[in-house]
């Protein structure tokens, strides 16, 4: 949540779909006012997210 700067609620309502994992970009649909916008997850993000398990 701190690398995107996306609220709580927001991260509540998230679903798979609203990840693009090749382009890092998270879709958020249910923002400030019902207003859909777009965060962007950096690359220490991203691979950490794509590391092996």
């Amino acid at each position: 949540m701190l690398v995107t700067s996306i609220r709580r609620s927001e991260a509540i309502a998230i679903t798979i779909g609203d990840y693009n994992t090749r382009t890092g970009v998270l879709n958020i649909q249910a923002g400030k006012g019902d207003k859909q916008r777009t965060a962007y997850l950096n690359t220490e993000s991203r691979l950490v997210q794509n590391r092996p398990r």
